[in-house]
């Protein structure tokens, strides 16, 4: 949508407009070079680097404006931790610690894993519900940091930067 207060505050500075557009284009062309229309991630990352380049802009500009950065760099970090997506491994590692790192086989053309510390299925069931806990625990660690993320910025955007 095209903003008529925009366009006219843009002619009425054409050159710091040029300089500054310029500057921009520059700054994000590899952001929206790799993006692609799919995927939350590309998402997470046009934000991220939007919210760090707030974050830095932010320090010193009024009075409290160091507190808001403060948050901007907590949303920075979130993205952060969203996008290495490290989730399933944090959940998942006392598990591999106790049965062992999964080996894929295919039997009777069923794909099954079979874990070192329990060569002969012993403990299928009680693997199977500890796997299944884990894998909610993985989601339930995702999901904090989302909310997270989005419940600062719904608190706090309008801060940044009035």
């Amino acid at each position: 949508m095209i903003n008529i207060y925009r366009i006219k505050e843009f002619v009425k500075n054409i050159p710091r407009n040029i300089k500054y557009g310029t500057h921009n284009l520059i700054k994000w062309f590899p952001i929206v070079w790799c993006d692609r229309d799919w995927d939350h991630n590309y998402l997470y990352e046009i934000l991220r680097f939007k919210l760090n380049r707030m974050e830095q802009e932010l320090h010193g500009s009024w009075i409290g404006s160091d507190k808001e950065a403060k948050e901007v760099k907590k949303c920075v970090l979130l993205l952060d931790r969203l996008l290495k997506d490290e989730y399933h491994e944090i959940a998942y590692k006392n598990f591999y610690k106790k049965w062992g790192e999964p080996d894929y086989t295919i039997n009777k053309n069923i794909f099954k894993p079979v874990y070192p510390n329990d060569p002969n299925d012993e403990n299928e069931e009680e693997i199977e519900i500890e796997y299944k806990r884990k894998m909610n625990d993985s989601q339930y660690l995702e999901d904090q940091d989302v909310e997270m993320l989005f419940d600062t910025m719904k608190k706090r955007i309008r801060r940044w930067w009035t």
